[in-house]
């Protein structure tokens, strides 16, 4: 059966002559997450098509007081770009650079002090993953010491996957952006203190990018061969979808992350963002935030311009009453 006419169709649906199935929360959340990517592309297309420059970087974001807020921030470089280009940015934590301690009783005070004052529109979040990657997977068949030494820190690290798990969920329930960035393999995310991040990857809320880090500025400060370095984002923003969808490796060598350089142990300095994958993140914040800006004045534009209409008798949702809808 088909209805081209919209009140037609309505009438119907109201007689119960065409039957409509209703999506699941799950298929409906995938079914908005891919049409979002879709118009995010489509705009992004029209853009280039049209000779437009990159969006303006606006100082306020389009949603919440600040425009980044950095947790285990490291050298906190991409604040510093993030200030740098003029944006309002949240003040970075991390044990190395204070005395912000993500498992104390202090700690989770002054981060749920900072996120009510500051609500950033992306909280980027590099916690640490050093019980959880390749290599304590390897420590850990080694056996004796070095896997007590493994799964002691695995059971020391428990309260700060909690503290991730709650950030990222409360940050998506209050419809703002975040980026996560953790290494390939990872068994972080397989906890049962992550419970509410797998399922937000499950139902499209969060998106799961596999990049190689070789093609984000990943590379030894030695000889300058690239790390490959694969790692996996979680985030939010649609953006990220078509500005990471070409970072797969294309390298004819590697220098692999093992021993040391005259810098010191390449693990470590693998741990820190190259300026790359700064300028990388900071442009998917200022394309989300462009896209986001124009879809809302679109449909205020919208709302001007074509006239409201009776919403149909019983098909008002949950908690609404009858009534005029655009």
């Amino acid at each position: 059966m088909i209805c081209e006419d919209e009140e037609s169709f309505w009438q119907m649906v109201s007689d119960g002559s065409f039957t409509v199935r209703k999506t699941t929360n799950r298929k409906g959340n995938k079914l908005q997450t891919m049409c979002n990517l879709l118009e995010s592309e489509d705009l992004s297309r029209a853009q280039k098509l049209q000779g437009q420059k990159k969006p303006h970087v606006a100082r306020q974001p389009p949603a919440g007081k600040t425009g980044i807020k950095q947790l285990f921030a490291g050298q906190m470089g991409l604040t510093v770009m993030a200030a740098l280009y003029g944006m309002i940015t949240g003040v970075p934590l991390d044990s190395s650079s204070s005395s912000w301690d993500a498992t104390s009783q202090g700690g989770l005070a002054r981060l749920h002090k900072d996120m009510a004052a500051e609500d950033p529109y992306l909280t980027v979040i590099t916690h640490p993953c050093g019980p959880w990657g390749s290599w304590s997977k390897f420590n850990i068949a080694r056996g004796g010491s070095a896997a007590e030494t493994v799964l002691s820190l695995r059971e020391d690290s428990k309260p700060l996957l909690a503290l991730v798990n709650k950030v990222i969920k409360d940050r998506v329930k209050a419809k703002r952006h975040v980026f996560v960035e953790q290494p390939y393999g990872s068994e972080s995310i397989e906890k049962p203190e992550m419970a509410d991040v797998r399922a937000l990857v499950e139902d499209g809320s969060l998106l799961a990018l596999k990049v190689d880090g070789c093609q984000v500025g990943y590379k030894d400060r030695e000889k300058g061969l690239p790390n490959k370095k694969p790692s996996f984002y979680l985030t939010t923003m649609m953006a990220a979808e078509s500005i990471f969808s070409e970072c797969v490796c294309n390298c004819s060598q590697h220098q692999p992350l093992e021993g040391a350089n005259k810098y010191g142990p390449r693990t470590a300095q693998a741990a820190e963002w190259p300026r790359q994958l700064d300028q990388l993140v900071l442009e998917c914040a200022i394309q989300q935030a462009h896209i986001e800006q124009t879809v809302f004045e679109s449909l205020a534009a919208a709302h001007d311009v074509f006239p409201t209409r009776p919403a149909p008798a019983g098909q008002n949702g949950p908690g609404e009453k009858d009534g005029w809808q655009l």
